[in-house]
């Protein structure tokens, strides 16, 4: 058993690697018996996301109901849940069975988001393009009750099972239309925030959550007043305005 220590500076290819890679090998030229190097019989899968990995809305209006949509590229082919069943249709999904060792999964978390009208709803499902979307509306009665994945209340979880086999490379565009009732935070999106991920489960490898990379940033007020000085009616009058934002204003912006 040999271990080489993280400090030796070894990266995972950006693409992630398959399992039991053929291209990891071994060998030796001890004197008593060299080896060619062989392919390593074991080895485990590491999945990864190519570039374009976003999130946009419309419209950009904090706390209001908006149409999201996200993408990302998947650098390991996914099965679909009809793969297994060529026969079955949508109506099918509803009795399906999700197996973990069979099947694979995208799921994408946004703190910070609601569903409007939801409040009492555990979860919503609905279809989008090429995945069925199992939707987790975090609540403050499923954080009390200790649920793994309600950390962040309110928060939404949506979890993506590829309905057919998609192939790596795919550049995957998920649209949740407004009519869902999505809610962008009160505060705002900032374009910087780590906290909105996508990771997957696959039998290409597991992805642990990686920060989306483009984020469309949605600016959030505070405060606002105005006051008119003189506040009379008739003569000419100043304007004053008291604003305050949730996010920091750059320079001449």
């Amino acid at each position: 058993h040999v271990s080489i220590f993280q400090s030796y500076g070894i990266n995972i290819p950006r693409l992630g690697s398959s399992k039991n890679n053929p291209l990891l090998m071994m060998g030796t030229t001890a004197p008593q018996g060299p080896v060619l190097p062989l392919s390593i019989q074991v080895s485990p899968a590491v999945g990864a996301f190519g570039a374009g990995t976003g999130i946009s809305f419309d419209p950009k209006l904090a706390g209001q109901a908006t149409e999201v949509t996200v993408t990302f590229r998947n650098e390991q082919p996914y099965v679909g849940v009809f793969d297994h069943d060529p026969e079955a249709t949508y109506e099918d999904w509803a009795s399906y069975y999700y197996d973990f060792d069979v099947d694979d999964v995208v799921t994408i978390s946004l703190p910070g988001f609601d569903v409007q009208g939801y409040q009492e709803v555990d979860e919503i499902e609905g279809k989008a393009e090429g995945y069925w979307a199992f939707t987790y509306v975090c609540t403050a009665a499923k954080k009390a009750a200790a649920v793994l994945w309600c950390q962040t209340v309110p928060s939404i979880i949506i979890d993506l099972y590829p309905l057919y086999a998609t192939p790596k490379g795919t550049l995957n565009v998920i649209t949740i239309p407004i009519d869902l009732g999505v809610l962008l935070p009160p505060r705002g999106v900032s374009p910087t925030s780590k906290a909105l991920t996508v990771e997957s489960f696959t039998r290409q490898g597991v992805i642990p959550p990686n920060a989306l990379e483009y984020i469309m940033g949605v600016g959030a007020v505070v405060e606002s007043r105005l006051q008119f000085i003189p506040p009379k009616v008739g003569p000419p009058v100043a304007l004053v305005f008291g604003f305050s934002f949730w996010m920091d204003i750059d320079s001449g912006a």
